[in-house]
């Protein structure tokens, strides 16, 4: 993901901005790990 050209006039602003996107990266990967667990879960109850 680029910044949008909207973006690049505010550069100062850029540091609470940034929190709020870790926030969303920290939020995806715990998402795709509890979804990893899932299915491994799964596979267990097939065997």
């Amino acid at each position: 993901m680029g910044l949008s050209p909207k973006a690049k006039g505010r550069k100062r602003k850029t540091k609470l901005h940034s929190r709020k996107s870790n926030n969303q990266v920290l939020h995806i990967a715990i998402r795709d790990q509890r979804a990893q667990r899932l299915k491994d879960s799964e596979e267990l109850i097939k065997k």
